[in-house]
């Protein structure tokens, strides 16, 4: 009879303990399930990721006559520490505030077409971070 009681005791607390490792495990999961592209990885292949997408770069140029900025590749930047040194470089129209250059930013949008020539449209960014390590 003991060992019915404690068999039932420690099958209770093996069933209470998954379920409370599975509801923690579910609400750790990160709101968001994709992560950014890398420039270098969005420029290779854009026709695979039509539609809205997020990227995340160095802004290397932010051009506010024309409302542009310029993201490079983090990697390329942590190869070369420079924000001239990169081949790809995706421009981004945003008709809001331009980041600094240096600015780690993740940008949201798609690509679309504007005075005839396609870019990359934000429909919203942040900035993440400093590549040159100033705040």
């Amino acid at each position: 009879m003991k060992l019915r009681k404690m068999a039932i005791s420690l099958l209770a607390s093996l069933v209470i303990n998954l379920v409370i490792y599975a509801s923690c495990s579910y609400a750790a999961e990160p709101a968001s399930d994709a992560a950014a592209l890398g420039i270098q990885n969005y420029m290779q292949n854009p026709e695979k990721y039509p539609g809205t997408i997020e990227v995340e770069g160095v802004v290397s140029q932010a051009i506010l006559a024309k409302h542009l900025f310029v993201l490079i590749d983090m990697e390329e930047y942590k190869n070369c520490k420079s924000v001239t040194c990169s081949l790809l470089r995706l421009p981004i129209a945003w008709e809001g505030a331009l980041p600094a250059v240096y600015d780690i930013v993740r940008v949201k949008g798609a690509v679309g077409k504007r005075d005839g020539k396609s870019l990359f449209i934000a429909k919203e960014f942040k900035k993440v971070g400093q590549a040159n390590g100033k705040k």
